[in-house]
C-alpha cells in the first residue's frame, strides 16, 4: 500500500512475488510516480544501504528480508526510508526476547505537589482523593489540580473515598475526629457525626451511602456505621455480640468491613445489607483473622490470615466463595479495592511493600511498583476505577530521596484504533487490533488484522506518526517512511504478526502507528486491496 500505486502492480503479481520460497527478499520503491517492485538479495543490514541509495535517487525503499519471524508468517518486510532513524529498526525489526511477559502497560501520574508528604486513597470518575500537607485533598488527574477540602477551623483532615460526586473522610476539630462529607469544596463540608459521638470518620461512599465508624465512648470503641448524607441518617451496624467493628466500603447497597467477635477471639471480615442484623461473616473455614476493605457490586476484597500468613483475598458474597490472591514468593499481601473484576493492593517481597494489581487470581498479579523510579522504596495501591478501556489506580509511594510519601496515580495505556478502512470482497472492512500490550519484555505482543480476503496476502505498515493521505475513496493513516510486515492471511482472512519486545528502556513512550492492507482483486483501494483503520500503540514498562 502506498500514497500512489501503479496500475500495473496487479494482485496476482504481488501475491506471487512475496512468496516464502523466494530465494531473496523484495524491495518496494515508492516514488512520485507510484510504486514499483523488484527482487533483490539483501540482509537487514543492507536496508541501510538501500536507504542511502534512496537518498540519491529520490526513492523511499521498503525492503523485505528474512528474519526468525518470517519462518512463522511467511514474508517479513521492513521498509527503510531516507530519514528512518536507527530506533525504527530497533523498535520494530530487531526487538529481542529477554524477559517474560508483562501483563499490562502503565504510566504514572505524580499527583504530589509541595514540600510535605501526600497520599492518594480513592479514585472514581476522574477524581482522586487523599491528603496533602495534612489537609484532605481532591485531585482531577494532575498535580496542578489539587483542591484543599480542609474545613474552616479544622486542625487537619483526610479524604478516604469518592464516588465521583461526593468525597468522604475525617476532619479534626477540637481534638476530636468528625466523619466528613464533601461535594467538591471545603465550603461544602458536612459533619456526619451523630449526637453523642465522641469520634467518627467515613471510609467509603457509594451512590449516596457513606460508611465508616463511630465511637460513643472516650476509650474509642468503634462501631461500623452507615449514613445517607446527614447525621440524623446514622445507622449503627455493629453486630450483636461484637465488641467493635468498622465499615470500609459500600457497593450495590451492601457494606463491608470487619467486626471483632469475642466468641472466636478474632477479627472477622464482614458484610452487611443496611442493618446490624444483616451481618454476615466472610471468614473462610479454618482461617484466622480476616478483614474486608474494598467492595464492588458482588465482590469484596481484603486479607485473610491463613497458616500464619496474611493473604490478599477475594470473595463473591459468602465465606465459601473465598479465593486467595496471594502472589507466589510474597511474604504477605493484602487487597484494598476492587472494581470491574480487577483488584489492587500490595504484597511484600524481600521486605519491600510493592503496589500491585490482580485480575481475579493469584497468578494474575502485576507489580505496579516496577513502574516507579528507583527513588521509591515502597508503595501501596488503595483504589481502582475503570473508564472505558482505561484503568486508574490510586495509591502512594515513599520517595527515599526526598524522604516523604507521595500521592500516585497509575494509568493504563491500551492500544487505540482510529480512522476507517476500505472494504474488499463481500463488503468486509478489515479490522486491526493489538495482541497483548506493547510493554518491555512482552514476548506475546503482536498486531492482528481480521476480516480480510482468506488465503491472500496482508501488508502491515508502521511508523512513528499518523497520516491522513487520501488514495481514491480510501485513506492511508500511517506517515511515510514505513516499516512493512508482510504475511499470508489464513482461511478465515486473518493475519497476526508477532513482535516480541526487548527490555531496552529507550523504547519506553514510543508511539507506533499501524495500518493493514489485504490484497483483494475487488478491494476498494485501486482495485488491489482492502484496508483497515489505524492502530496506535505505545511501548511502556
Amino acid at each position: 500500500m502506498a500514497a500512489r500505486v501503479g496500475a500495473r502492480q496487479r494482485f496476482d503479481f504481488l501475491q506471487s512475488t512475496c512468496d516464502t520460497a523466494r530465494p531473496g527478499p523484495l524491495v518496494w520503491a515508492v516514488t512520485t510516480n507510484g510504486m514499483k517492485m523488484r527482487p533483490c538479495h539483501a540482509s537487514l543490514a543492507g536496508a541501510r544501504q538501500s536507504s542511502d541509495r534512496g537518498r540519491e535517487s529520490g526513492e523511499t525503499t521498503l525492503q523485505a528480508g528474512k528474519s526468525p519471524t518470517s519462518a512463522r508468517f511467511g514474508c517479513l518486510a521492513c521498509s527503510v526510508g531516507p530519514v528512518v532513524r536507527q530506533r525504527v529498526l530497533d523498535a520494530l525489526c530487531l526487538l529481542l526476547l529477554t524477559t517474560s511477559m508483562v501483563r499490562a502497560q502503565w504510566s504514572v501520574v505524580y499527583l504530589h505537589s509541595g514540600a510535605n508528604g501526600s497520599r492518594a486513597q480513592g479514585v472514581h470518575g476522574g477524581q482522586q482523593v487523599g491528603q496533602s500537607a495534612s489537609h484532605a485533598c481532591l485531585w482531577n488527574g494532575s498535580p496542578a489540580s489539587p483542591i484543599d477540602l480542609n474545613p474552616a477551623s479544622a486542625l487537619s483532615s483526610w479524604c478516604f473515598g469518592t464516588d465521583g460526586t461526593q468525597q468522604v473522610g475525617q476532619a479534626m476539630l477540637s481534638l476530636h475526629l468528625r466523619a466528613s462529607l464533601w461535594t467538591g469544596s471545603a465550603a461544602s463540608w458536612v459533619n456526619l457525626s451523630p449526637p453523642g459521638a465522641v469520634d467518627s470518620l467515613c471510609n467509603g461512599v457509594s451512590s449516596g451511602q457513606q460508611v465508616g465508624e463511630v465511637s460513643l465512648s472516650a476509650s474509642y470503641v468503634p462501631h461500623a456505621s452507615l449514613w445517607s448524607g446527614s447525621p440524623a441518617s446514622w445507622v449503627d451496624l455493629n453486630p450483636a455480640g461484637s465488641l467493635q467493628s468498622q465499615a470500609f466500603a459500600a457497593a450495590g447497597g451492601q457494606q463491608i468491613g470487619v467486626a471483632y467477635v469475642p466468641a472466636v477471639g478474632t477479627f472477622r471480615a464482614s458484610l452487611w445489607n443496611g442493618s446490624a442484623a444483616s451481618w454476615m461473616d466472610l471468614t473462610p473455614f479454618a482461617a484466622g483473622a480476616s478483614f474486608a476493605y474494598g467492595a464492588d457490586v458482588g465482590q469484596q476484597v481484603g486479607k485473610v490470615s491463613w497458616a500464619g500468613v496474611n493473604r490478599a483475598s477475594l470473595w463473591n458474597g459468602t465465606a465459601a466463595s473465598w479465593l486467595s490472591l496471594h502472589p507466589i514468593g510474597a511474604a504477605e499481601s493484602c487487597a484494598y479495592a476492587v472494581h470491574a473484576g480487577q483488584q489492587v493492593g500490595s504484597a511484600f517481597f524481600s521486605g519491600v511493600e510493592r503496589a500491585g494489581l490482580w485480575s481475579g487470581t493469584a497468578a494474575s498479579w502485576v507489580d505496579l511498583h516496577a513502574f516507579l523510579p528507583p527513588d521509591f522504596i515502597r508503595s501501596r495501591a488503595l483504589a481502582i476505577w475503570h473508564e472505558g478501556s482505561t484503568t486508574y489506580v490510586a495509591g502512594h509511594g515513599y520517595n527515599n530521596t526526598l524522604l516523604r510519601d507521595e500521592a500516585l496515580l497509575w494509568v493504563s495505556m491500551p492500544p487505540v484504533t482510529f480512522g476507517v478502512g476500505c472494504p474488499g470482497t463481500g463488503g468486509l472492512v478489515p479490522t486491526i487490533g493489538a495482541v497483548g500490550i506493547p510493554t518491555l519484555g512482552n514476548t506475546g505482543f503482536g498486531v492482528r488484522v481480521t476480516q480480510g480476503l482468506p488465503n491472500s496476502l496482508c501488508v502491515l505498515i508502521a511508523n512513528f506518526a499518523a497520516a491522513n493521505i487520501p488514495v481514491g475513496p480510501c485513506t492511508v493513516l500511517v506517515a511515510q517512511p514505513w516499516v512493512d510486515f508482510v504475511g499470508p492471511t489464513d482461511g478465515g482472512g486473518a493475519f497476526t504478526f508477532g513482535l516480541p519486545i526487548s527490555t531496552d528502556v529507550n523504547q519506553v513512550g514510543l508511539d507506533i502507528y499501524w495500518q493493514g492492507a489485504v490484497l483483494d482483486p475487488v478491494g476498494v483501494l485501486l482495485g488491489l486491496a482492502s484496508t483497515s483503520g489505524g492502530l496506535k500503540t505505545r511501548i511502556g514498562f
